[in-house]
This record gives structure tokens, C-alpha cells and sequence, in this order.
């Protein structure tokens, strides 16, 4: 089997978000008998409270990768420094790595690259290609929310719900959305937390055959 990377991103909200999802929610128009600033304010609540997980609202401030032998957490300085960082060992390792994650091409690729353009930062050419006016990833890019459903259905095949079914340990609390207030309790937690996401990942890759481990 080839060498492999299982990578996970992590994401809080914008600083500039608040700001920008106010202005959203003034656009918002009830419904007929329904009050404008309860409407409104609903509005701004719920787009506030997904906000970590929609690239035009939240700021990457870690990125974890490795194998059954390393981690590296990339999370020293701004946005732009991580982002850039691991699309550079990205593109580096794609000719003869295997890059794997769960979900990765639904939100960790698209929100990476997305958020590399809000910084004005190059994507490197061999992460996705355009053909017939549609974006293809690498073919050594693997997720394995596309391998458990077959390529069809992903519905109810969160990591949690997957590691679960398969009777892996998993140790994991909260969800991506609330992973600010971890961040900001506890640099620490918050890599442990991450790291724990990639050896989750990582054994669900092997589980599917797309790796062997050793243990």
C-alpha cells in the first residue's frame, strides 16, 4: 500500500463575523404574521451559531496530520501562515501519498482552499483540477464518508456514528461547531482534541482497507 496522510481541520468564528452575519440577517423578511426583529434576530442566531463551519464566517486556526507513526498540529501564527503551510505539504506529498480524512472533500477541502483565497493565497495546481467545467480532487485525495456510503449515501455517517458502528474507542465530546470554546479555554485540549480526530480517521481508513496499521 502507499505512504498515507489522515488530516483533520479545525475552525472557530471569523472576528469580522458577527459584523457580517448582523447585516445578513437585517435582509431576512418574515413570514405573515411573524415579527421582524424576532424573525431577524433567529436569523443571526443560527447563521452565528454555524458559523465555524461556513467558510465565509470562520477562521482556521489548526490543521492536524500525520500517521500510525507522527502528528504534527499546524497552528502557530495567523490563518494564512497555517493554511498556506499545509497546502504546501499537501501538494508535496500527493505524488506518493494516499491524503485521507472523513468528510474532507464536503468541508475540509473546499473550506481550506476558500479560505486560502480569502487570504490571497495560490492554491497549488495539483490539489483539483477543472474538467468539463466541474473541480475533481487528486486522485490519491480520499474520503472516507465517500468509501463507508459507497459513493451514494453519507447520511448518519458522522465520525462519531461510523466509529460507533465499528466498535472503535473514541473519546471525543462536542462537536466542530463548539470547538472555539475549547480553543480558547485550552491550546492543549484543543490539539488533543484534533489529534484524537485523526487517529479516529485513521482507523476508519483502515477499516476500509485504504491503510493497514499496526496495532
Amino acid at each position: 500500500m502507499k505512504k498515507y496522510i489522515v488530516f483533520d481541520a479545525e475552525t472557530i468564528i471569523h472576528p469580522n463575523a458577527p459584523e457580517i452575519i448582523r447585516a445578513k440577517s437585517l435582509k431576512v423578511q418574515p413570514k405573515p404574521g411573524e415579527d421582524l426583529e424576532v424573525t431577524q434576530q433567529n436569523e443571526a442566531n443560527r447563521l452565528y451559531e454555524l458559523a465555524p463551519l461556513n467558510w465565509q464566517h470562520c477562521q482556521v486556526v489548526l490543521i492536524g496530520l500525520g500517521n500510525e507513526e507522527e502528528f504534527m498540529s499546524i497552528h502557530d501564527g495567523d490563518e494564512g501562515y497555517i493554511v498556506n503551510e499545509f497546502l504546501q505539504i499537501l501538494s508535496g506529498a500527493l505524488k506518493d501519498h494516499l491524503i485521507i480524512g472523513h468528510n474532507i472533500k464536503g468541508f475540509d477541502l473546499p473550506m481550506i482552499i476558500n479560505r486560502a483565497r480569502c487570504n490571497k493565497i495560490k492554491v497549488p495546481p495539483n490539489i483539483y483540477q477543472i474538467w468539463k467545467g466541474r473541480p475533481y480532487f487528486h486522485e490519491n485525495i480520499i474520503d472516507t464518508l465517500d468509501v463507508v456510503g459507497l459513493g451514494r449515501n453519507s447520511d448518519g455517517n458522522s465520525v462519531e456514528n461510523v466509529a460507533q458502528a465499528y466498535g472503535l474507542k473514541i473519546n471525543k465530546t462536542g462537536h466542530g461547531a463548539n470547538f472555539g470554546e475549547l480553543w480558547a479555554k485550552s491550546k492543549a485540549e484543543g490539539i488533543a482534541y484534533n489529534k484524537r480526530d485523526v487517529q479516529v480517521e485513521m482507523e476508519i481508513a483502515h477499516r476500509c482497507g485504504l491503510i493497514e496499521l499496526g496495532f
